[in-house]
């Protein structure tokens, strides 16, 4: 059995065999840096160097602006 993520900005498309952060779908970042087409437009398929990549993505300051605002939407709901 496959290891179980704890990550839950992932989200996997299996019809285009892909992943994208949700989180930057949903509230793209506007921290200093840009964020990655691949985890928001054209979907993540790299998978040799996959835990590097998520590694990385989420330590961007675009994906943690991403998540915060997520996050703050979240609580302010009833």
């Amino acid at each position: 059995m496959g290891q179980q993520l704890r990550e839950m900005w992932l989200t996997y498309s299996k019809s285009k065999t892909q992943m994208y952060c949700i989180d930057c779908i949903l509230f793209p970042g506007r921290g200093k840096e840009k964020p990655n087409k691949s985890w928001v437009k054209d979907g993540f398929r790299n998978w040799s160097s996959c835990t590097q990549s998520i590694i990385s993505h989420e330590t961007s300051s675009s994906h943690i602006y991403s998540s915060l605002k997520l996050k703050l939407r979240q609580s302010s709901l009833p």
